[in-house]
């Protein structure tokens, strides 16, 4: 099966949610260079771009919102058994700044990753559309795994200064990346499957800024 180009999703949902996920990414950047502790809004700037991802996706019918809640809840189970265990990730705990938790496991953490990988699979279906190529479900799984490893990547280091997770010594392990790969294909695969890949120009979009953001945030 090819993996097809995404639909050509216009008009002001799409136009207005990527003006004000922008802005407030701007924001973002800006108040955390001055004062780190800004980062304590993270959950509000999570919920602001979970609501305009739903605004702006094509589609939405119980079908949809049943899936972001499988995901949410596949997203939030793994990272609980993550920190109550250290098996999939390695030894870690989550900070302040990421919300409200049970079992130490921020519910936010859900969200983040429906996110992620909606807005990595979501990119790489942009990517095909743009440039004519043709992947196969398992290579855009693939590759969608790779962009949320490397969105980990710049966030990682950042984690305890901004509050959100810290690693037992400090040290990131390669496992961490290892399991975000994994995880990352299985759940860009499954969206895959449920043909919600082409649906929401706002998640590539999200990507970028997302990407961007946490590159500035290192330098």
């Amino acid at each position: 099966m090819n993996f097809q180009g995404i639909k050509k999703i216009t008009g002001q949902p799409l136009v207005l949610s990527c003006q004000i996920t922008l802005l407030f990414f701007v924001i973002g950047i800006i108040g955390i260079k001055i004062n780190p502790e800004f980062a304590q809004l993270t959950p509000f700037h999570l919920l602001l771009n979970f609501i305009l991802f739903i605004y702006s996706f094509e589609q939405r019918n119980h079908f949809f919102f049943v899936q972001v809640m499988l995901l949410f809840a596949a997203g939030f189970m793994l990272e609980l058994v993550g920190v109550q265990t250290g098996l999939l990730f390695g030894n870690y705990n989550y900070l302040n700044n990421l919300g409200p938790k049970i079992a130490d496991t921020p519910l936010l953490i859900g969200v983040n990753w429906v996110l992620v990988s909606f807005s990595s699979i979501s990119l790489v279906e942009w990517f095909a559309q743009k440039y004519k190529l043709r992947f196969n479900q398992l290579t855009a799984s693939f590759l969608g795994g790779f962009l949320m490893v490397l969105t980990d990547f710049f966030i990682e280091p950042i984690a305890p200064m901004l509050g959100f997770w810290e690693w037992q010594q400090g040290l990131i392990p390669l496992q961490n990346y290892t399991a975000w790969f994994f995880f990352g294909f299985v759940f860009c695969y499954w969206i895959i499957q449920q043909q919600l890949h082409n649906k929401s120009r706002y998640a590539a979009f999200l990507y970028v800024l997302q990407l961007l953001f946490f590159v500035s945030l290192n330098v």
